[in-house]
Formats: structure tokens, C-alpha cells, sequence
């Protein structure tokens, strides 16, 4: 719109015109020169919720799903006195274009807290009950669908697919897959990354039973619904005790051991040093961080003991694992 088109006055004449209008071609079908017709009423901050609800029906029509989306967060971000309205068609936005997980969250707290007035208040209920139905089906299909596509990825040793893969099962439900994901974590064949990602998927399912996995050599039984998040372990907050100073002295510093030490849970999650190697992995992680930064050189060629030179090797080879699944 140039300028001349942004200083011409809505007469209410005109506003009455342009209004009917858009409702005739909303009668006869013509959206598309509705949609003309209203954006013009709102580029002159005419917004009523007749205009505006029209507009959302010429958006759904025209298949415009995104620019409806937008508009209906706009609006429902008001809270205003069409809010259930709006609360209405941003629902049927959604069941349409069967994003079921989002309707079902969306409409939770708001039929749980018993405002939404009839007969929207039937409506939503019954979307609800449909949507509740249709994304159980949706999980359903994609788990199974997940599934063979993980045994495929298995037989051919494709272990960044497998993460991928599993990173996808923490959406639905697990328990039909159990046994196989259990049977993976005890493999020696399957990378210590992805055995991460399947304890932490058991974990956030909340999987209350023991299970045995194997990382390292070493065999560990857990039951997931017990065990911490990988930075909730005990000994990580220690860690971080240790480097406290640094924390403060040098932040960029304290940022990169971070990262390095997430890194290193990731791989060995979940399991946790001794506490008496727990000083060492702070000199260890510490050194290195240095040693990226190119900062503190001198401090470098200072004698270390052979345990701190075992972790700083352990510690590239956790990268280097770590990295070769996940792309940072």
C-alpha cells in the first residue's frame, strides 16, 4: 500500500460497503475476494469480531492454515470477550490439520477449569473425545512404523539413525517395545550414545521396572523411573562445586567445561564415577578447557598426575563418540 492508499479515510459509508460485500462473497463462496475485501476493513484498523471471524473462515477455506493459525494466536492472546469463540475455530484449525497432540494440550487446562460456556463448552468436549481417539491411532501407526524402521537400523549398524529414531518413541508409547530396547541396551554392538537415548526415553516414559544394560564392560541394573536426568547425578553438582571460582573469574571459561562435561555424561550416562575420581575429572576438565581457549599455557606444562592425563585422554574419546552422533 503506498502512502496516498494509508491517508484515505474509511468513511462509514465505505466501511458498510466493503462489510457487505465480504459477507455476499462469503455466501457465494468467493473467499478469495472476501479475503480482499476484509484485509482492506483491517488495514483500516477496523477489527471488529465480525470482521475478524470472517476473515478466519476465508483463511481455513483458502487453505491458508498458517496466516489462520497466526491470526487466531493474535486474538487468543487478547482474552477478550470472544475469547471462546476464537478458542472454538483455533481448535478446529488444529483438528483439521491433525495436529492432535497440540489440540489436546491446548484444550486441558481450559476444559479442566470449567469456564468455556455452552454449547462451545459440548464442542470442544467432543473434539476432545475425537482428538484424544485419533492421536492414540497416530501413535500407534508411527510406533510401529519407528519401530521396524529401528530394527532396520540396527541390522545395518546405522547407529545416528537408531538415535534419531528413538529420540521419536519418547512421543509415544514405548511399553509394546520394551523387551527390544532392553535387549539393545545389553548389546555390545549398539554405540554408548544411543544407549543414553534409550535410558533417558524409559526414563521420561517413566518405565518402573529393572533392567540391565552394559556400557564400557560393565554391567549396571537400573530401574529408569528412579534414576536422575543425566545433569540431576549427584556427582555433577560436585563437579560443579569444584569450579565454582572459575565460574565467576572466567564465565566464556566455565561455558565450554560445561559443555564438555554434558558431553562426557552423555556418553557414559548413567554411570557415575567413584567420588574419590570426582577432584580429578574437575583438574581434567579444567585443563582441557584451557587447553581449547589457548589460555593458560603455562599452567599446561605443569606436572599433573597419570589419573588426570587418564581422564583428559578418556575425555577426547568421549568427544569423539559424542560427535560422531550428534552434530553440534
Amino acid at each position: 500500500m503506498n502512502i496516498e492508499e494509508e491517508n484515505v479515510v474509511l468513511f462509514p459509508k465505505w466501511k458498510d460497503q466493503l462489510e457487505q460485500k465480504s459477507q455476499e462473497a462469503i455466501k457465494s463462496g468467493n473467499y478469495k475476494e472476501a479475503l480482499n475485501y476484509l484485509d482492506q476493513l483491517t488495514k483500516h484498523d477496523v477489527h471488529s469480531h465480525e470482521v475478524l471471524t470472517a476473515k478466519l473462515i476465508c483463511l481455513m477455506e483458502l487453505g491458508e492454515q498458517e496466516e489462520a493459525e497466526e491470526l487466531c494466536e493474535e486474538l487468543l492472546a487478547k482474552r477478550d470477550e470472544f475469547y471462546y469463540d476464537y478458542l472454538h475455530i483455533y481448535s478446529t484449525l488444529l483438528f483439521q490439520a491433525s495436529r492432535y497432540e497440540d489440540l489436546l494440550e491446548l484444550l486441558r487446562d481450559e476444559l479442566a477449569e470449567g469456564k468455556i460456556p455452552e454449547p462451545i463448552k459440548t464442542q470442544l468436549e467432543q473434539i476432545y473425545e475425537i482428538s484424544e481417539k485419533l492421536d492414540w491411532d497416530l501413535k500407534q501407526e508411527q510406533g510401529t512404523r519407528y519401530f521396524k524402521d529401528l530394527q532396520r537400523a540396527v541390522q545395518n549398524q546405522d547407529s545416528r539413525k537408531q538415535w534419531l529414531l528413538i529420540k521419536k518413541f519418547e512421543k509415544i508409547n514405548v511399553l509394546p517395545y520394551i523387551s527390544y530396547l532392553e535387549k539393545l541396551l545389553k548389546d555390545k554392538m549398539i554405540h554408548p550414545v544411543v544407549k543414553t537415548v534409550i535410558i533417558d526415553c524409559l526414563r521420561i516414559q517413566k518405565v518402573d521396572h529393572p533392567l540391565e544394560i552394559e556400557k564400557w564392560s560393565q554391567y549396571k541394573q537400573i530401574n529408569p523411573v528412579l534414576i536422575p536426568s543425566l545433569k540431576d547425578q549427584a556427582f555433577v553438582g560436585r563437579v560443579y562445586d569444584l569450579l565454582e571460582e572459575m565460574e565467576q573469574d572466567n564465565p566464556s571459561l566455565f561455558e565450554l567445561i560445561d559443555q564438555m562435561l554434558y558431553r562426557y555424561l552423555y556418553v557414559t550416562y548413567p554411570i557415575a564415577p567413584e567420588d574419590e575420581q570426582i577432584p580429578v575429572i574437575a583438574k581434567a576438565l579444567s585443563l582441557m578447557g584451557r587447553q581449547f581457549l589457548e589460555v593458560g599455557k603455562q599452567g599446561l606444562g605443569d606436572k599433573f598426575s597419570e589419573e588426570v592425563q587418564q581422564y583428559i585422554t578418556e575425555f577426547y574419546e568421549y568427544e569423539k563418540l559424542y560427535f560422531s552422533i550428534l552434530d553440534e
